[in-house]
């Protein structure tokens, strides 16, 4: 089994111009603050709530100017081009919920992974890492 990281390319593609501050207002009363600005290392299901939207791309921080079919959004979840929502869905969709939105005309989704898996990390001189192992991991294709 292998596993892969998705990890933005600011040197090649454009950033997606939304933060949670613009649908803060959205959540519900009973999340602080705080479980808002990490809603997916909270786990929160956002799809109840989740307001329209319509946003661009910036250039990327490093003057990148590509538009990415899949890319991280807010460290944790993933934004899918329509393509890429298209052909990803139904392998997805057990493992989370996807969020519209509309980015330049095109009807975007975000991946809100709510799937957790158990890590162990190991730590050495030179780095941390995290270790999966297949009984932790299942079944699972996202987490």
């Amino acid at each position: 089994m292998n596993i892969y990281a998705v990890r933005q390319d600011n040197y090649k593609y454009r950033d997606l111009d939304l933060h949670v501050d613009d649908f803060i207002e959205a959540f519900p009363e009973k999340y602080t603050l705080q479980d808002c600005m990490r809603f997916s290392e909270s786990n929160i299901a956002l799809s109840s709530f989740w307001p329209a939207m319509q946003t661009e791309f910036l250039p990327g921080e490093e003057g990148g100017d590509l538009i990415p079919d899949i890319t991280t959004w807010m460290n944790a979840t993933l934004l899918l081009s329509p393509q890429a929502h298209r052909l990803l869905e139904d392998l997805m969709k057990p493992w989370g919920e996807f969020l519209p939105i509309v980015v330049s005309d095109q009807h975007y989704q975000i991946f809100n992974c709510l799937n957790m898996v158990d890590a162990v990390k190991e730590e050495s001189v030179v780095n941390e890492k995290l270790v999966f192992t297949n009984k932790n991991i299942g079944e699972s294709l996202l987490f």
